[in-house]
């Protein structure tokens, strides 16, 4: 090589992420891993879709004939508490709210297979659940609210399907929340 000429540094002092696509492949890839971090958290219902709604509007007691007799399937106690007829975000939702007494056996609940509305003979499942799936504390009663799809034109009373291995059917009358 002739005197005064300088050969190319090779590997150089800088890392890799001092260069221009070094950074912006480092940004794409954070994004990227929030991005999926924020989708899984809304998939398991760790990050609610939307603010919290409004605290609810206290309803008159419902009429004797609405509160259900609790009625035993798949090993628990099962007694509808309130239905009504609610809007969220430009939609009719039905709001089934139902409590689960347990006995001295442990029991797996999952309210997005257990309870069900009843329409035109075909079960439908809830779009929306207060919690997912897990075991029930023995000897007590926890309660559960679904939300279901109103049909238009939905009846004042509907029919609900409870229990994941045997099933009962119960009627409820629908109160509508103003």
């Amino acid at each position: 090589m002739a005197e005064g000429t300088t050969e190319p540094k090779r590997g150089g002092s800088g890392s890799w992420w001092t260069t221009l696509p070094g950074v912006l492949t480092a940004v794409a890839t954070l994004l990227t891993a929030v991005g999926g971090l924020i989708g899984v958290l809304y998939q398991v219902h760790i990050l609610p879709l939307s603010q919290s709604p409004p605290p609810p509007v206290p309803l008159p007691e419902p009429p004797s004939q609405y509160k259900g007799i609790g009625q035993k399937v798949d090993g628990v106690e099962v007694k509808i508490l309130r239905v009504q007829r609610i809007s969220e975000r430009d939609a009719t939702l039905l709001q089934l709210d139902y409590s689960v007494t347990t006995g001295s056996e442990l029991r797996w609940h999952d309210p997005d297979h257990f309870a069900q509305l009843i329409l035109e003979g075909a079960a439908v499942a809830p779009v929306w659940t207060s919690t997912w799936a897990g075991d029930l504390p023995l000897n007590s009663v926890k309660e559960f609210s679904v939300k279901f799809r109103a049909p238009p034109g939905a009846a004042q009373s509907v029919v609900f399907r409870f229990g994941e291995e045997h099933h009962i059917d119960l009627l409820a009358t629908v109160l509508d929340r103003n």
